[in-house]
């Protein structure tokens, strides 16, 4: 996993929000809107991207929210032929109230 900035003017807040999350994959920085948008058809940021070693986008997930790293896993889980069901079953258990029915 590699984290791309377009932003130069955050990348010195980047070593502590790693820190922060425990992140531990490499950030780069200098790369363009123009250059993601050409090359990868970046859209806006956050953009997710799983790529194969030629390049090829297997699967693309833009913005954020609650539950979206469960669609993403999900996504991954499904190209390496394993069930995603439990995946999404987890987030709709995770997001519902204390006191709903199962």
């Amino acid at each position: 996993m590699v984290a791309i900035n377009v932003s130069e003017s955050q990348a010195k807040m980047i070593p502590e929000w790693m820190k922060e999350k425990n992140f531990r994959f490499p950030v780069l920085v200098g790369a363009t809107r123009e250059f993601l948008s050409s090359k990868y058809d970046h859209r806006g940021s956050p953009t997710n991207l799983l790529v194969d070693s030629e390049g090829r986008v297997l699967f693309r997930h833009l913005g954020y929210g609650t539950g979206g790293e469960k669609i993403i896993e999900a996504e991954i889980r499904s190209m390496l032929g394993l069930d995603p069901s439990e995946v999404l079953e987890s987030a709709a258990t995770e997001k519902a109230p204390p006191d709903a029915e199962p």
